[in-house]
């Protein structure tokens, strides 16, 4: 609705004037990022079928879902021009074309990329949806079996996310297949994970068999004193940060050394 609010007794608008309300899509990210390691993929990519100035039609690797990669970033690319990041606005499924804001029109010389992580475009691992959540992230894991390159050996950003499973640690399972441990939290600034509702076995490591915390530090000071002698010295230990383990099952874990 529009009302007048101009403090004046009649109304301003009238029927011999009028108000143009232009209405833009919110292209920010996805509060909720998804991952599914049953149907989801990290990354859409393909060529340019078509394009305007505010579209550009998808080839037919991409999903015919409706707004499944509303929010989410594109890269256009292109010999001997710079990569483009553009933010999708609204997603027709049918004909595959993506609203965009770019500068001008991309055609068929062009290739391009699509991240993951909505609920229709999920990512296909953990380390992708990991790596796409921003500060104070929320990620939902699908249930099914979590195993191989990009579900083990995590890399935890410097970053407070909460990762969860949507159905609970007995549909939820990360493998590590006895190759390696499931992640390593080695943080340079304050920051939370909050790990809920997963099933984690098999995973193999020297210092920590499933995780390996590293957020503990000792800190350098450097200082000069009056005479000019370097007097710089460590300070006590600081933990920076700690993961959250909420509701999770060990099993069939093993470390050599320091901790299973």
């Amino acid at each position: 609705g529009f009302s007048d609010d101009s403090g004046v007794q009649l109304p301003c608008l009238t029927a011999t004037h009028s108000v143009v309300i232009r209405t833009v899509i919110d292209v920010s990210g996805p509060r909720f990022l998804y991952v599914d390691p049953g149907k989801g993929r990290d990354i859409t990519s393909g060529t340019v079928v078509a394009g305007t100035t505010d579209t550009v039609t998808l080839g037919q690797d991409a999903l015919a879902e409706d707004n499944a990669y509303s929010g989410l970033t594109m890269t256009l690319s292109k010999a001997g021009v710079a990569d483009e990041k553009v933010a999708i606005g609204l997603y027709n499924g049918a004909n595959r074309t993506a609203t965009v804001f770019v500068n001008y029109v991309r055609d068929a010389t062009f290739t391009y990329s699509i991240n993951c992580g909505t609920d229709l475009a999920p990512c296909g691992t953990l380390q992708a949806v990991i790596n796409e959540a921003g500060e104070y992230g929320i990620i939902r894991a699908l249930p099914g079996i979590y195993s191989g390159a990009g579900n083990t050996n995590l890399d935890m950003p410097d970053k407070t996310i909460d990762i969860g499973s949507t159905a609970g640690l007995n549909q939820t399972l990360i493998d590590c297949g006895w190759n390696t441990s499931v992640a390593v939290f080695a943080p340079t600034k304050r920051s939370r994970v909050r790990l809920e509702g997963f099933s984690i076995r098999n995973c193999l490591g020297k210092r920590g068999g499933a995780m390996v915390m590293r957020a503990v530090m000792q800190r350098r000071v450097n200082q000069i004193d009056a005479q000019g002698v370097d007097v710089s010295a460590c300070t006590g230990l600081d933990c920076v940060a700690s993961p959250l383990i909420v509701k999770c099952y060990f099993f069939d874990n093993s470390a050599s050394s320091l901790g299973g």
